[in-house]
């Protein structure tokens, strides 16, 4: 709702527009993923495509900031930064520890990257393009960000093998390591509806 919000209010200003553009995409992208998986089709790299995606979206809105902007409007995003974390976060909701790292991952290179365009398009702290609207770049507040993309991606991992852990103990007998038969039943039931 704010890209919509901020370019109705201000549609001159560069970085509202990228950042309507990209919010455009990513939800024509949610609902063409919805609509594939709707319509009965899977493939188990959806969900890595898709959280690839977000990460991916998140990115190209800090690099578009940093290319129409002003300095430093990718490197020290405080509205935008933050969705990292969402994107990271929901990769728990896959139940794969492969997306989580996958997705931690491809999060941390992109938004070095970013910075790394940002510094050299820029110049960090550059005098002339003083005073700077989003704040000068520290190269601590870099490594923070940096530091808490992994740790995001690290609690994202360890929810999902804890949730194995529960899940395998769900549905096997701890003594003998058989399927219960809630799960068999359910398990039945499933594969004579397909």
């Amino acid at each position: 709702i704010t890209p919509f919000i901020r370019y109705y209010h201000t549609p001159w200003i560069g970085e509202y527009v990228t950042g309507l553009v990209v919010t455009l995409i990513g939800w024509v992208c949610a609902v063409g993923i919805y609509f594939f998986l709707r319509s009965g089709r899977y493939l188990p790299s959806i969900g890595f495509f898709s959280t690839a995606l977000d990460v991916t979206l998140v990115s190209t809105a800090l690099l578009t900031f940093v290319i129409v902007g002003p300095p430093h409007a990718g490197a020290n995003s405080r509205v935008t930064f933050p969705i990292y974390f969402l994107a990271i976060a929901a990769t728990s909701l896959r139940y794969d520890r492969r997306i989580c790292i996958t997705t931690g991952v491809l999060a941390v290179v992109q938004y070095i990257a970013v910075v790394f365009y940002d510094g050299q398009r820029w110049g960090f702290n550059n005098p002339r393009y003083a005073p700077f609207e989003y704040g000068p770049v520290t190269m601590a507040d870099q490594f923070n960000r940096v530091v808490l993309l992994i740790a995001a991606t690290i609690l994202a991992y360890e929810v999902v093998r804890r949730a194995e852990i529960l899940r395998r103990a769900a549905v096997k007998d701890l003594l003998t390591d058989l399927p219960n038969r809630s799960y068999v039943e359910g398990r039945a039931a499933g594969e004579f509806s397909r």
